[in-house]
C-alpha cells in the first residue's frame, strides 16, 4: 500500500524473472499520476487508500502478507489500525521513517518494521569508514558493533512514550532524538528537562552520573531516585 520508490522495488523485486518463483502482489496508490505510469509500465496496481474496502474489493481473498509504505505517520498509523483489525491473522509490514514512527505503528498493529533512518545511518558510516577508517575500514568486528548500536538505538526508542509527549506526529523533539541516537542522557539532564511523558527507564538514565575521579569517567549503572528539581538544577551548573 503505497507505490512510491519503496513501494516501486518491492514490487521489481517481488515480480523480478530472476526469482525462481515470483510473487503475486497489488499494489495500492492514491496518486492517479502514479497509478496510470505504473499501469503503462506493466505494474499490478490499482487507484484506492489503503483500507479493508479497498482490499476486499480486489476479489483475491485474505492476503498472504500487506506492506504499508506511507510516508506520513498518521495516515501509516491509521493504515494499519483499520487492516490488522480486519485481517488480524495477516502479517503486515510498515516502514518507519523513526524510532517513534516505529513504535507507534507496532502499537497500531505492524508487525514488522524497517526503520529508514537507522539503514540509511548505518549504510552512510560504512561507506565513510570503508574510505577513512584505515587499514581496519569495515570488519566483522565494526559489523558487530554497528549491530550493537542499533540495538541501542531500538532499545532506547523503546524507553520513550512517544505518544504522550506533546510533539506533533510529523514535528520531532530534537532532545530526545539525542538521547535515543546519540545515548545523550547527560544533555537532558544537564539542560533540566523536566517532562513527565519520559518513561522511568529514561528518568534513570538521565539520573544515572557520570562520575570523574583523578581524570578517569566512570558510568554509574545502579537505579537512582529521580532528583528534585534543584538537584538537577545544580547538576546542570557542573
Amino acid at each position: 500500500c503505497g507505490f512510491g520508490r519503496k513501494g516501486q522495488v518491492l514490487a521489481s523485486l517481488l515480480s523480478s524473472p530472476l526469482q525462481a518463483d515470483p510473487v503475486d502482489y497489488i499494489a495500492i496508490d492514491l496518486n492517479p499520476k502514479i497509478v496510470d505510469s505504473a499501469q503503462e509500465e506493466g505494474f499490478r496496481i490499482v487507484y484506492g487508500e489503503a483500507s479493508p474496502r479497498t482490499i476486499n474489493s480486489l476479489g483475491v481473498g485474505k492476503p498472504k502478507a500487506i506492506v504499508i509504505t506511507y510516508n506520513q505517520i498518521a495516515d501509516s498509523m491509521n493504515a494499519v489500525e483499520q487492516l490488522k483489525a480486519s485481517f488480524p491473522e495477516v502479517p503486515i509490514y510498515a516502514c518507519a521513517r523513526d524510532m517513534r514512527h516505529a513504535i507507534l505503528l507496532e502499537k497500531a498493529g505492524a508487525d514488522t518494521t524497517t526503520v529508514e533512518i537507522n539503514q540509511n545511518a548505518l549504510a552512510m558510516s560504512k561507506q565513510v569508514l570503508q574510505r577513512v577508517g584505515g587499514p581496519r575500514k569495515w570488519d566483522t568486528e565494526m559489523n558487530g558493533l554497528a549491530d550493537q548500536l542499533l540495538k541501542d538505538v531500538e532499545s532506547r526508542g523503546r524507553e520513550v512514550d512517544w505518544e504522550s509527549d506533546g510533539t506533533p506526529l510529523d514535528s520531532r523533539n530534537s532532545d530526545l532524538d539525542l538521547y535515543v541516537y546519540g545515548g545523550a542522557s547527560q544533555l537532558l539532564l544537564a539542560k533540566d528537562v523536566d517532562k513527565e511523558y519520559v518513561s522511568d527507564a529514561v528518568s534513570d538514565a538521565m539520573t544515572a552520573g557520570v562520575t570523574e575521579e583523578k581524570g578517569a569517567s566512570t558510568t554509574t549503572s545502579t537505579r537512582t531516585e529521580k532528583p528534585s528539581t534543584t538537584d538537577r538544577s545544580e547538576a546542570s551548573r557542573r
